[in-house]
């Protein structure tokens, strides 16, 4: 019996090695794992932070838009259907979403301005556009200026630093995103507390990697030609 159950053993084994089921076996670990690390190192457009914002009030809609933005079907009508009757819609010029997300562990942000009908759509950039500008970036062919700082001008003369700010809302691709079609206007420039940074008579003023100062009014839309 002993040797019976042994020889069983043994001809499973070798019948295993011949089949190349063993093979099989560590091929498709292996090809989990490459999955996995695949995953974990390509970069990550994280949903950090969603407002939606009218004339006078913010409202956190963070988790409802990552529930819509995952089924690939949000627009401003459903944005509208949802929270219509918290807010003041009705001067559509003021009435946007503001989006803080992380990529690659950097942070930038997007504005999305009403657009009746319209599909929101976020993120912004393929993973093919990303990579593009990566390698250009990497071998030196991105011809275009650049963020270098940027400092509010107030009103009493005095001035602060928003370069980390200012180069959030220029996004990964470092030109305000005016390649997507959207308008970074001044006057929506949020802090970290949801606040306009910019109020009445100040300006924005923006150095280049040209050594180029370009000053930004309120009605002005933010881009580097």
């Amino acid at each position: 019996m002993f040797f019976d159950c042994l020889w069983n053993t043994l001809d499973n084994i070798l019948t295993y090695v011949l089949t190349g089921k063993i093979y099989i076996q560590d091929t498709q670990y292996y090809k989990s794992l490459e999955k996995k690390y695949i995953e974990y190192t390509k970069p990550k457009d994280d949903i950090l932070e969603v407002k939606l914002f009218d004339e006078n009030k913010c409202i956190d809609i963070t988790n409802e838009f990552i529930t819509h933005i995952q089924k690939k079907d949000l627009t401003w009508d459903d944005i509208l259907k949802t929270y219509g009757h918290l807010i003041d819609n009705t001067n559509n010029e003021n009435f946007h979403l503001d989006i803080r997300y992380n990529l690659d562990n950097d942070k930038y942000r997007i504005i999305y301005k009403f657009n009746h009908g319209k599909e929101i759509n976020f993120p912004p950039y393929s993973q093919e556009e990303l990579e593009k500008y990566k390698q250009l970036k990497e071998k030196n062919e991105v011809y275009k200026r650049k963020v270098l700082f940027a400092e509010l001008q107030q009103k009493d003369g005095k001035t602060r630093d928003i370069t980390n700010l200012i180069k959030e809302y220029s996004g990964p691709l470092e030109n305000f995103y005016i390649d997507k079609e959207h308008e970074i206007h001044a006057s929506l420039i949020k802090d970290e507390n949801g606040g306009r940074i910019l109020l009445e008579n100040e300006n924005i003023c923006i150095t280049d990697t040209l050594a180029d100062d370009i000053t930004f009014e309120s009605n002005d839309i933010l881009k580097l030609d």
